[in-house]
């Protein structure tokens, strides 16, 4: 067990807090910080909690500080990772792509250069030369989208829920005889707008894209779970077996039907819901339809970097 070793400033800190509970009756969290003789670097939680008397007035406060040295270090430890995880992104965007562009010229060129000698076997060569090009192109922006999802948490703004779902519907396009309901308990939220909809983007584009029929049905509900909503992406597919639910959300897995796409979908899903605090999960029987649950807080939490403005 590590011995506290409390820095000079903080009987100047907890008197701060101190007043500043007494002013405005409601629990205050600071933090100090602090440096040992032998450059040890320590962080601690102070709790500053109002009690009150009888006539409702706070009384007295009370105190309590915990050593949160090793949450920072893991903080850190996070925040290293998910730098490298941008310069990959980075490198994945500048250094992968342009190859890719080229190469993809480069078979447009000889089939021009060649055309009237190309059989039909060759013309089809480069078309699947052309496939797998745009394959590689889209497994890239898999991995970037997967990089930069929930890494930190964008701008906060009012949303209505239902208006970012017809959006998306309507970007991705329905085939013909597709439908897509919504419930009309849907909320306005002010909340990360950019990466609620990629969410909805996702599954929404899952569902349509993995459904066995043209006149598919989405259903789009939410549920109140406290401080969270639960939403639910419902259709009436083919399902998901049992033994593919547990992988569906890492990264390049694809469903029972192996579909063209690069199986990265659902582990941005993941990713940005984790990040707010949320769940995501999957209710399935074969032959009986896929409902994607996710939760969303009402209110997103403080210590996710989000700093609230005064304006809408």
């Amino acid at each position: 067990m590590r011995e506290l070793e409390y820095p000079e400033e903080t009987e100047s800190i907890l008197s701060g807090g101190v007043q500043q509970v007494l002013r405005d009756g409601e629990i205050v969290v600071n933090e100090t910080h602090y440096t040992s003789p032998t450059g040890v670097h320590g962080a601690f939680e102070n709790i500053l909690s109002p009690m009150r008397g009888p006539d409702g007035e706070v009384a007295f406060v009370v105190g309590s500080t915990r050593d949160i040295t090793q949450r920072h270090e893991t903080e850190q430890a996070l925040r290293r990772a998910n730098a490298e995880l941008q310069r990959f992104a980075y490198v994945a965007s500048h250094d992968l792509k342009a190859p890719l562009r080229a190469v993809h010229g480069l078979s447009s060129w000889i089939e021009e250069e060649v055309a009237g000698h190309l059989s039909e076997e060759g013309r089809e060569r480069l078309e699947l030369l052309r496939e797998r090009v745009r394959l590689m192109d889209d497994l890239i922006n898999g991995m970037l989208d997967y990089a930069r999802a929930g890494t930190r948490v964008g701008e906060l703004e009012e949303v209505s829920v239902a208006d970012l779902i017809t959006e998306v519907v309507k970007a991705h396009g329905l085939p013909e005889g597709f439908r897509v309901s919504l419930a009309e308990n849907l909320p306005h939220l002010r909340t990360d707008r950019l990466h609620l909809r990629q969410v909805f983007a996702n599954l929404i584009g899952n569902a349509i894209e993995h459904h066995d029929r043209a006149d598919g049905h989405v259903w789009i509900s939410v549920r109140d779970r406290g401080a969270f909503h639960e939403f639910s992406v419902a259709d009436d597919g083919p399902g998901i077996p049992p033994e593919y639910r547990g992988r569906l959300f890492e990264m390049f897995q694809r469903g029972p039907d192996r579909k063209a796409g690069t199986g990265v979908g659902l582990a941005v899903v993941r990713r940005i819901v984790e990040r707010v605090g949320g769940q995501v999960w999957l209710d399935s029987s074969p032959g009986q339809g896929a409902t994607f649950r996710f939760t969303w807080p009402k209110r997103l939490r403080p210590d996710l970097g989000v700093e609230e403005s005064s304006s809408v």
